[in-house]
């Protein structure tokens, strides 16, 4: 199939406010999280083994991602919240080549894209909640670019909202 080689790292904090002393009271139950994700260097065939085109970055892979969100639990678990976000950095819609050259910099690329998501869930009994999730609450969608014009926009789907029962047995 090829070989590949990929350089990067991963940061990533979680913490309930709650465990810190000198947090107020009324911030029990707050959570945030964040983390950060960068490939910095891939090289390889990928395809083709030995003898297929070096590649040093293989196209719609996002070679920088940060996520982070708040969340609260109420006391009893009665009422749950969260919001989220992902950030994902531009990158090509192709391959690119280690011997491209000037060809690299006229690959189609998708642009930075951001998009925020929410979760609400409510306990109506012990074993029985009411969900509600809202994907892309702003509505954003991708663009693409040749050259830096920006060439098409991806169609609006709007938010998707998602609306559920859960019981536990």
């Amino acid at each position: 199939m090829g070989n590949a080689t990929w350089s990067g790292y991963e940061l990533s904090i979680r913490q309930k406010l709650d465990e810190w002393e000198f947090m107020p009271s009324f911030l029990n139950g707050v959570e945030i999280w964040a983390n950060h994700t960068r490939i910095y260097k891939m090289v390889g065939t990928f395809t083709g083994g030995a003898s297929g085109p070096t590649i040093t970055h293989l196209s719609t892979v996002v070679g920088s991602q940060i996520n982070g969100g708040i969340s609260y639990r109420s006391p009893h678990g009665k009422f749950y919240v969260h919001l989220k976000t992902n950030y994902q950095a531009s990158r090509p819609t192709a391959n690119l080549l280690a011997n491209g050259g000037t060809a690299n910099q006229r690959v189609p690329r998708q642009e930075a894209y951001q998009f925020w998501d929410g979760e609400l869930t409510y306990r109506l009994t012990a074993n029985l909640r009411l969900t509600v999730i809202a994907r892309n609450l702003l509505s954003e969608r991708p663009q693409f670019s040749e050259i830096g014009v920006i060439r098409n926009t991806q169609q609006d789907t709007g938010i998707s909202w998602i609306f559920g029962f859960k019981y536990d047995l």
